[in-house]
């Protein structure tokens, strides 16, 4: 995989090959404020419409951000909906923390109008290869 964008909060890499967008969220998502959130969850968005990779991976396993239910809305509603018809297949490696886990879970299942195949693991490999699988 080739690291596209790297800051303090998260790691974004493309696996032209497999054809799979990563984002990695790190454990510096505790100190992450809002605008912050926002702005590293458009940064995700922008850099996966523009690789043009049909599959995605968000590795939440360190993410610890809680997001509010006012917020899972608006991401819903705004980002996560601009993803509908531009990936086959999104998985995602469940955070380690409990309230990060719940919050996570609950933003991806706001969208119900999603046209892609969805799951949550527990490991990278898992979802590599729930994705090559076919």
């Amino acid at each position: 995989m080739n690291t596209i964008f790297e800051n303090e909060f998260l790691i974004l890499k493309i696996d032209t090959e497999k054809d799979i967008f990563y984002a990695e969220w790190r454990p510096e998502t505790e100190n992450m404020d809002v605008p912050e959130y926002l702005e590293n969850g458009a940064r995700i968005l922008q850099n996966y419409l523009k690789s043009k990779c049909r599959n995605g991976i968000i590795n939440g396993i360190d993410f610890k951000f809680p997001i509010s239910p006012d917020l899972q809305e608006k991401i819903a509603q705004g980002m996560i909906a601009q993803i509908n018809g531009k990936v086959d297949k999104l998985a995602h490696i469940h955070p380690v923390d409990f309230i990060a886990s719940l919050s996570t879970k609950q933003l991806w299942e706001e969208n119900q109008n999603k046209t892609y195949s969805e799951h949550f693991f527990a490991t990278v490999d898992d979802a590599i290869a729930w994705i090559l699988k076919g």
